[in-house]
């Protein structure tokens, strides 16, 4: 049974494939889009903080989608542009849903770390 509320956001998982290991030992893994899932996307409780009255969020955030066996602690979720590693997840074929519970992932700023050999 799906839980209250509109399942009204796209979020995108992705699969991991593992290409071996790098020249320095680390495993190359490489991330396969799989298709569009409808879900009911919001921040996770308890990680708004208020400083100086600004509010600021946290990095977490709890999606709601039918269930899947396909999405594993393994993927990852792609929502409004970024990148997501699941914390956790739960749900079952008879509940018919999936809760997920997800950390956004920081992949830096490429253009930013870019070096170029004029510097």
């Amino acid at each position: 049974m799906i839980s209250s509320g509109v399942m009204d956001q796209q979020v995108v998982p992705l699969y991991p494939t593992y290409s071996g290991r790098s020249a320095m030992g680390a495993q190359e893994v490489t991330w396969k889009e799989l298709s569009m899932r409808w879900a009911k996307v919001h921040y996770a409780k308890g990680t708004k903080v208020l400083d100086t009255g600004e509010t600021f969020l946290d990095q977490e955030i709890v999606v709601t989608m039918r269930y899947t066996a396909i999405v594993t602690e393994r993927c990852r979720l792609k929502w409004q542009g970024r990148l997501y590693e699941i914390l956790s997840l739960n749900g079952t074929r008879r509940d018919g849903t999936l809760t997920i519970r997800a950390r956004r992932v920081d992949e830096g700023n490429p253009d930013a770390e870019a070096v170029t050999e004029n510097e």
